[in-house]
C-alpha cells in the first residue's frame, strides 16, 4: 500500500504540489538573485606594469574637425587598473550581463566557424617585446585564426554591440567602419602575429543579430588600412609610444591626465553634436539638466575617483 507523507500529493510530473504561498513562504526573485550573484563575483583583474594588453592601446590624433582627441583606452583608467585601485563605481549587473552575452555569442560563432571548415585555431595567446624598450611586453589573445582556400591565415576578432549608434556607424553598408579601439587592438595583433597579414572583424548586434565584416591590414609604414582604405591617423608607432608614456606614469606614480570628459562643457557638447556623436536622448538629457560626457566615462569603474582627481 502506497504511503503518503502529510501534504505530499503527487502531480503528473511526480513532484508534490507547491505549498500554499500564503502560508508564510517567501517569494523568490530569480533575476534579482542572479544580478546579485554577478555583482558579488566581480574581481579586479591583476595587471603587472611592464606587461600590457592590446585592448589597452590608445593614440592621440586629430579628429574629423582637426581637433586633437584620444582614440582607444583612457590612460588614467588603465593606470588605476595597473595600480590595483579598488573600483569607486563597480560595474552593474546589466553591464556584466552584456559582457557575458557577448562572450556567449563569440563562443557560438567559433563553433560555427569550425563546422564551416575555416577555423584553424582559437583563443591564441601571443606576446612580443616592445620595439623600443624590449623589457616591456605586449601580450594578448586572438579570438580566432582562420584559413582561406589558398591556405593563408587570417586573424579574426568577434565583437558585439547594440543600439542606434552601433547600427549607424559600424553595421551600416554605406558608412560603417570598425570601432577605433578595435582597430588599434587589431593593428597590434597583426604586428605580433607575423604569420598573417590580414584581420577580419566579425560584428554582431546583440539584439537583432544583424552582422557585418570589416577588414584590416597594415602598410609597410605601419599605417592602418581599413577596408582597403589607408587611415594615417592610426599609426603603429604612435601606439607603442603611448605604452611608454603609460609605463613612465606607473613608474613615477604620477596620475595621467584624463583622455575623455566625464562631464561635457558646452563647447564639448556642441562638438560632439556637430560630429554626430550625440544621440537625441543624450542631448535631451543635457537640456533637462543631467550631466553627460563621453560614453567611455559613463561605465568607467573609476569614474568618481577620476572626477575627484584622486590618485
Amino acid at each position: 500500500m502506497l504511503r503518503r507523507e502529510p501534504n505530499a500529493y503527487p502531480t503528473s510530473a511526480g513532484y508534490p504540489l507547491a505549498p500554499n504561498l500564503l502560508c508564510g513562504s517567501t517569494m523568490l526573485h530569480p533575476i534579482r538573485e542572479v544580478d546579485q550573484h554577478l555583482v558579488d563575483r566581480l574581481h579586479v583583474s591583476m595587471r603587472l606594469p611592464g606587461r600590457y594588453w592590446p585592448s589597452e592601446a590608445s593614440v592621440v590624433t586629430s579628429g574629423p574637425d582637426g581637433v586633437s582627441e584620444t582614440v582607444g583606452a583612457c590612460q588614467r583608467r588603465t593606470w588605476y587598473a595597473y595600480r590595483h585601485t579598488p573600483h569607486s563605481d563597480p560595474p552593474t549587473a546589466v553591464a556584466v550581463r552584456k559582457q557575458e552575452i557577448g562572450l556567449l555569442i563569440e563562443a557560438q560563432e567559433r563553433l560555427w566557424l569550425r563546422q564551416a571548415g575555416i577555423l584553424h585555431d582559437q583563443s591564441v595567446r601571443i606576446q612580443w617585446p616592445h620595439p623600443v624598450v624590449p623589457s616591456l611586453v605586449i601580450a594578448g589573445e586572438i579570438d580566432v585564426v582562420l584559413r582561406d582556400d589558398t591556405g593563408a591565415l587570417i586573424l579574426g576578432e568577434v565583437k558585439t554591440g547594440h543600439g542606434y549608434w552601433f547600427e549607424r556607424t559600424v553595421l551600416s553598408q554605406e558608412r560603417g567602419e570598425p570601432i577605433g579601439s578595435h582597430v588599434l587592438q587589431g593593428m597590434l595583433y597583426l604586428d605580433g602575429f607575423r604569420a598573417s597579414s590580414e584581420l577580419v572583424f566579425l560584428y554582431f548586434d546583440r539584439g537583432t543579430l544583424q552582422r557585418c565584416e570589416h577588414r584590416l591590414r597594415l602598410s609597410p609604414e605601419g599605417i592602418a588600412i581599413i577596408n582597403d582604405r589607408a587611415v594615417p591617423r592610426y599609426r603603429l608607432g604612435s601606439l607603442y609610444t603611448r605604452y611608454l608614456e603609460l609605463h613612465q606614469s606607473l613608474e613615477s606614480g604620477a596620475l595621467p591626465p584624463r583622455d575623455y570628459e566625464p562631464i561635457y562643457t558646452r563647447a564639448s557638447l556642441d562638438r560632439a553634436h556637430r560630429l554626430g556623436r550625440l544621440s537625441a536622448g543624450r542631448l535631451k538629457a543635457w537640456h533637462a539638466g543631467e550631466p553627460i560626457g563621453d560614453p567611455l566615462c559613463h561605465g568607467c569603474p573609476f569614474r568618481s575617483r577620476c572626477l575627484g582627481n584622486e590618485a
